[in-house]
């Protein structure tokens, strides 16, 4: 049997941000993991709008090019590898409903959903795709959202060991 200290959990962050604000969020919550000893993926959703609207607004498109160059899309491995998988995004987005979409179709394999931003939409998509679903309080902030992702990942630990 494998020891309890060589056990690892895999946590995929994957969230949508314009402006940068989800992005803290996602970061506090892949922190907490990196503090439970977990490998980390953090993976942000293509834009669905169009170009045009994106290069309309000066914030956003900014954003975007130095987001592109810092993450990559979540790819259908990621999943595959992935124990715990945190999501965030603002209120219900396009891009989220998306993904989840595309993860009802590939399949879960049951693993912990953290909801670090969790809206109602998102909690019953994650629950009927199987998922075990931990959501952050609403209220949380960089600190309390690390201190969450840091707990999930010891309980995926402590359910793997």
């Amino acid at each position: 049997m494998t020891p309890a200290a060589a056990v690892q959990v895999n946590v995929m962050v994957v969230f949508y941000s314009r402006y940068g604000a989800t992005e803290k969020l996602a970061l506090a919550g892949g922190l907490g993991a990196i503090q439970a000893r977990g490998n980390l993926r953090l993976r942000r959703l293509a834009d669905l709008a169009d170009p045009k609207q994106i290069a309309g607004d000066a914030e956003w498109s900014t954003n975007l090019q130095r987001m592109s160059r810092e993450y990559i899309a979540p790819r259908p491995i990621d999943l595959a590898w992935a124990d715990v998988v945190m999501l965030a995004a603002p209120s219900p987005c396009e891009e989220m409903q998306a993904y989840l979409s595309a993860v009802l179709r590939q399949g879960n394999g049951h693993k912990f959903a953290a909801l670090i931003t969790p809206w109602k939409a998102m909690c019953e998509a994650a629950a009927m795709l199987g998922f075990q679903v931990a959501s952050a309080p609403p209220e949380a902030t960089d600190p309390g959202l690390t201190a969450f992702g840091k707990s999930v990942c010891e309980k995926a630990l402590a359910g793997k060991t």
